[in-house]
């Protein structure tokens, strides 16, 4: 079975109008799909630094800890068990595992991340190409648009 075939527009055939408009609607797409791939690259550096802050914690040498109350204000603390931990799993779920089951999980989760930015940013890139083409087209319809001005002097009224 083929795959369908995208329709292509010949934008040389579309008025000046209608590619401002197609201009537009990508803009918009572009604007959507970046605001998507920093999404996703604020997830992405979350999960690493939570993986960070675990492998520290794990390895450290001492139990003791600060721990934020605010942005700014921190309580001493103590670890009982740096083994184990209870981690925010997303949508407001906790779980309490084992630091190696956490590290699988949010390094799963950090591949699921990297494929979809990879995606995005194919998709992406592919639009802002869209756009560039469009952007060139409504140019080059413009400037065919506009009258020439003749070269040639004016001829004298006698």
């Amino acid at each position: 079975m083929s795959e369908p075939k995208a329709n292509v527009v010949d934008l040389s055939k579309l008025s000046p109008q209608q590619l401002s408009g197609l201009g537009q609607d990508l803009e918009q797409t572009i604007k959507v799909l970046q605001s998507q791939y920093n999404a996703l690259a604020t997830a992405h550096r979350r999960f690493e630094s939570t993986i960070e802050a675990m492998d520290k914690t794990c390895n450290a040498q001492s139990n003791s800890i600060l721990v934020p109350m605010t942005a700014s204000v921190y309580q001493e603390g103590e670890l009982l068990n740096k083994r184990r931990y209870v981690a925010d799993v997303g949508a407001g779920y906790y779980i309490e595992r084992e630091y190696s089951e956490h590290k699988k999980y949010f390094r799963k989760r950090i591949d699921q991340i990297v494929n979809s930015i990879k995606q995005v940013s194919i998709v992406l890139n592919e639009k802002k190409g869209w756009l560039e083409q469009t952007t060139l087209a409504l140019k080059q319809k413009i400037a065919a648009s506009v009258p020439v001005e003749s070269t040639a002097a004016p001829v004298a009224a006698q």
